[in-house]
C-alpha cells in the first residue's frame, strides 16, 4: 500500500509540474528553435573517466581532489550549472557544463564566467538566454517531458540532439549525459 501510494503521489506531482511548467517549456522550445542557426551546435564529446559535479554540500572538500586529477589529465569535468561558480571560485574550468532550467533563475549561475568560452550542454527547453550567456560551442539534449507528436517531430527534424528521458533534477540529468 505505502509503495502504491508512493507511485501516485510522484505521479501527481509530475503532473503537477507539467501544468505549472509546460507552457513555458514549449515557449522556450519554440523560441530556441528558431535560434538554432545562429548557435555553434557540436556532438557529444567523448569525455572518458569524468566526474559529474553538482552544488551539493560534497563539493567543496572534493574541490581539490578534482582540480589536481583534471591537471593530471586523469578525469574530466561536467558540472551542472548550479556548481559552476564554486568550481571556477576554485580555479577548476569544467570541460562541460549541463543547464535544464526553463526559467531565467540559473542565468546568474554564469556570471563568474565572464568571457570564458566553455561547452554548453542545455535541453532544448531551457531559458533561451541561456545560449547567450555563455560563449562557446552548444551542445543540445532533448527531454521526453511528455509523450508528443510535436516533440517526436522535433526529434525527427535531423538535428544534433541527445534524446533523454524525464528525470527531474540537473544532477541525475548531467550523470545521464556522463554515461553517454
Amino acid at each position: 500500500a505505502a509503495l502504491l501510494q508512493s507511485e501516485f503521489a510522484a505521479h501527481w506531482r509530475s503532473k503537477a509540474a507539467l501544468l505549472a511548467m509546460g507552457r513555458l517549456w514549449a515557449r522556450n522550445i519554440f523560441r530556441n528553435l528558431a535560434i538554432l542557426p545562429d548557435l555553434d551546435l557540436a556532438p557529444l564529446p567523448r569525455l572518458g573517466p569524468t566526474v559529474v559535479c553538482g552544488a551539493g554540500p560534497s563539493l567543496e572538500r572534493a574541490l581539490p581532489f578534482i582540480a589536481e586529477s583534471q591537471k593530471a589529465g586523469l578525469l574530466s569535468v561536467l558540472a551542472c550549472d548550479t556548481a559552476l561558480a564554486p568550481l571556477l571560485d576554485f580555479g577548476i574550468l569544467p570541460d562541460l557544463v549541463v543547464c535544464l532550467e526553463g526559467q531565467a533563475y540559473n542565468l546568474a549561475d554564469f556570471t563568474s564566467l565572464g568571457d570564458r568560452p566553455l561547452e554548453l550542454l542545455a535541453d532544448l527547453s531551457s531559458h533561451p538566454a541561456t545560449f547567450r550567456a555563455v560563449r562557446g560551442q552548444k551542445l543540445l539534449s532533448s527531454v521526453s517531458i511528455v509523450p508528443s507528436a510535436f516533440l517526436d517531430r522535433v526529434g525527427s527534424l535531423g538535428l544534433p540532439l541527445i534524446p533523454c528521458p524525464p528525470l527531474a533534477s540537473v544532477g541525475v540529468h548531467s550523470v545521464h549525459l556522463a554515461r553517454k
